[in-house]
């Protein structure tokens, strides 16, 4: 038995009807309102702090151990900078996704490569791999007829890897520590990174083996402010045996080790300005 709505119920349905509709329309527009309901272009995450993806991606002394995957995803970049971080091994090879790359600064590090795959990147017009521990490079950089500028300063490179390129590349300024070069002279500041070595005039050996960083987190209370100390390990010269000694950019940025007088100015989490100089005999 079927039975039909009165006029009144009928006029109830299509009210309550007409309320839902109102409701969800206010909601939407309350939404729309909000931006909640545009179609917007998903913004490009930033997992790692300061992260900006541009056409100059600057991720220069943050005391990076590893290069963030994000970087490879930015293909329109074409500045590249992540000197003075803690990268070891090799350059990621997915730097050949980065074709629009025209500058690339790796300098002060620990790398000990670079991939075959820099090869691909034929806009690049200066390589900055100064103060690494490079020992080798690819062949592949001879590919690069744009390149201009190659900064190999504070590697051990192969002779037999620097006459190829200079025969590939003969538009190129390879930069390269000249074979029996004088030592540093007393008195004049020099930039070490973590496991690089400087050798004085005298024959005295530097090595920045490490900084320790003592500074207080931020949004912490911390009794004092704390520091970074580098740590350094001296041999030859005037010394006997091997020593090593730890300054400190607030408590003690200058210390006397034997015949000479450290001082460290600027310090990084990954470098340090060091200064020595030979100190003036102390009368009895």
């Amino acid at each position: 038995m079927r039975t039909e709505k009165s006029p009144i119920g009928a006029r109830r349905a299509e009210s309550k009807n007409t309320a839902h509709g109102l409701v969800g329309l206010g909601a939407l527009l309350l939404l729309l309102g909000a931006g909640c309901a545009t179609a917007r272009p998903a913004a490009r995450p930033a997992t790692f702090p300061g992260a900006i993806f541009s056409e100059t991606l600057d991720l220069h002394g943050r005391g990076l151990t590893a290069v963030p995957a994000e970087v490879f995803s930015d293909t329109q970049a074409v500045r590249l900078d992540v000197s003075d971080n803690r990268l070891t091994g090799a350059l990621p090879s997915e730097i050949g996704k980065l074709t629009r790359l025209k500058e690339l600064k790796a300098d002060h590090n620990r790398f000990t490569g670079i991939p075959a795959e820099i090869g691909r990147l034929s806009q690049l017009a200066t390589i900055d791999f100064s103060y690494n521990s490079l020992t080798g490079l690819p062949h592949e950089l001879g590919e690069l007829s744009a390149l201009r500028v190659l900064d190999l300063r504070g590697n051990d490179i192969a002779r037999v890897d620097l006459a190829y390129l200079r025969e590939r590349l003969p538009q190129t300024e390879i930069l390269v520590d000249l074979p029996g070069a004088q030592g540093k002279p007393f008195g004049s500041v020099v930039r070490l990174g973590l496991n690089q070595t400087v050798t004085y005039s005298d024959g005295l050996k530097v090595t920045l083996i490490d900084i320790g960083d003592s500074r207080c987190p931020a949004g912490v209370q911390c009794v004092w402010a704390g520091e970074l100390s580098p740590e350094f390990r001296l041999s030859g010269g005037r010394f006997g045996a091997e020593r090593t000694v730890i300054l400190g950019t607030v408590r003690s940025p200058r210390q006397q080790e034997g015949d000479y007088l450290l001082e460290i100015s600027a310090v990084t989490e990954s470098t340090a300005e060091l200064t020595i100089s030979v100190a003036e005999a102390k009368t009895k």
